[in-house]
């Protein structure tokens, strides 16, 4: 029996007000979930200021920090409502939630309400919000749950050519694991290996993988690529330019997160600029 995402959620942030709703990551979260019957969560989370500046000789900063966070709201609002109207049209069971608190505590609760996922789905940026890229990490290293980052200008539905960058690391074994369904409906799936700058292949080789997931329904066409311009990440990028795929499916920060702060890597890499929507797990 296949594997299928019962619970998806979609978490949406502020975004300038040119920007349209449903967003690529809730036109991706719709379309995931319609295929497989699902129920789809909205969660919309915009961060407030932990303090307000105060002033002896004026009440503009409050008033102004006031007035931005009536804005966001009322976009939350717009948003939300946008969001329930396509999933109605979708014919897709949803419910909406708004969280509005301090950073902190934003990260401390989101997390725990995603556990009972089974896939968040993000936009890949926020045009207004500073602390998005630790949102997008709060939700992926807090939740336990895989992440699929959807790229702004992303039109497509559910993905049918996807690629595995494998690297037989625990990251990408809970990976591949997790995306499982997608994988099962997919017409064509790549399993990709580089050498180079990392050995994406020098600890479960891909034929291994490939075993696994042909019992699991799922035939693959192995990939083994050497970096040219010496970037894991650009390779990658290549291979899914020239294959046609429309998702990436990777482990995240194989290295420890300390060294990925230091020296960047793949998955930092391809967070700031994949071409297509990522599939991420930790």
């Amino acid at each position: 029996m296949s594997r299928e995402f019962k619970n998806v959620l979609v978490v949406l942030a502020p975004q300038e007000e040119t920007v349209e709703c449903p967003t690529p990551a809730l036109k991706m979260g719709l379309a995931l979930a319609r295929e497989a019957n699902a129920f789809v969560t909205v969660s919309f989370m915009s961060p407030q200021p932990a303090w307000v500046p105060l002033s002896l000789f004026s009440d503009a900063p409050a008033d102004m920090i006031a007035t931005e966070r009536k804005r966001l709201d009322t976009l939350a609002e717009t948003c939300l409502a946008a969001a329930v109207t396509a999933a109605d049209a979708a014919d897709i069971q949803s419910s909406t939630e708004f969280l509005s608190l301090d950073f902190l505590a934003l990260m401390g609760r989101a997390p725990r309400l995603a556990q009972l996922q089974d896939v968040l789905v993000m936009d890949a940026r926020s045009a207004v919000l500073r602390e998005y890229p630790e949102i997008v990490e709060g939700m992926l290293f807090r939740s336990g749950r895989p992440v699929v980052l959807v790229p702004e200008g992303w039109t497509r539905g559910v993905p049918r050519t996807v690629s595995i960058a494998w690297d037989g690391s625990l990251q990408a074994t809970h990976a591949v694991a997790e995306a499982l369904p997608i994988l099962q409906g997919a017409d064509e799936v790549h399993v990709v290996t580089v050498t180079g700058e990392k050995d994406l292949g020098n600890e479960t080789p891909s034929d291994r993988l490939a075993i696994y997931l042909d019992r699991h329904g799922v035939r693959v066409r192995e990939n083994a690529l050497t970096t040219r311009s010496g970037s894991v990440a650009d390779t990658l990028r290549e291979h899914v330019a020239a294959s046609g795929s429309d998702m990436l499916v990777m482990g995240a920060y194989a290295h420890s997160r300390i060294r990925e702060a230091i020296l960047g890597g793949v998955t930092r890499s391809l967070l700031g600029a994949s071409p297509v929507p990522l599939f991420l797990s930790h």
